[in-house]
């Protein structure tokens, strides 16, 4: 079960919030009448009182995954806090399939079509999102090497989604095309940096608590 430790580490995923089905960390604050208190490390306006959600902690050694509901919901000046109860029996998430996680912290770029060390802003087992300047449109097949941790992953994508941003920059979301060709490491690689950063994120935030 999920620890009633204050400062433990967790994640809350939104079930229709999109089909990549992302992750928004969270630190419980404390645990009292089977009710957890928790801190979200973003804007809750994505969380509602009454919300069916799904909360993704380690236990044991594995990522696990338990439905919960929203009873209060409180804003903060880091994010805001909300009270849950579980619902339902803790199930294993090993696979970790489409799981969408934050990599600004850890320090991820990519070689993304013509451009060099593109930021990578995050990353599933089946894709990844990056910072581009150059004009791309949805439907592109690009080459991409994504790097971490002193390791290159290299293959090619499909451009999924584009974002315009603030000073010429662009958000560029892109799927993995698996191939056949033995040089290409990329699926590999997303799905090896996925289950990674995550585990980055829990120590982290149960260190910051």
């Amino acid at each position: 079960m999920l620890s009633t430790t204050p400062g433990t580490g967790c994640f809350v995923q939104v079930p229709d919030e999109s089909s990549q089905r992302a992750l928004h960390s969270a630190v419980v604050q404390g645990f009292a009448n089977n009710t957890y208190t928790a801190e979200l490390q973003e804007d809750a306006a994505l969380l509602e009182t009454g919300q069916d959600i799904f909360v993704y902690y380690e236990s044991s050694g594995e990522f696990t995954r338990q439905s919960a509901r929203i009873d209060v919901i409180a804003d903060t000046p880091s994010g805001g806090t909300f009270s849950f109860q579980f619902t339902g029996d803790a199930v294993s998430a090993e696979s970790r399939q489409c799981y969408r996680v934050s990599t600004v912290m850890a320090a991820v770029t990519a070689t993304f079509g013509g451009e060099e060390n593109c930021p990578v802003v995050d990353v599933s087992p089946t894709g990844f999102a990056v910072i581009a300047t150059e004009q791309y449109k949805a439907s592109d097949i690009v080459e991409a090497t994504i790097r971490f941790e002193g390791e290159t992953f290299s293959g090619r994508g499909r451009i999924e989604s584009v974002q315009e941003l603030s000073a010429g920059r662009i958000r560029c979301g892109l799927h993995c095309l698996d191939g056949k060709s033995t040089d290409e490491t990329l699926s590999k690689g997303l799905q090896q940096i996925s289950a990674a950063v995550q585990r980055q994120h829990l120590r982290r935030l149960s260190r910051a608590g």
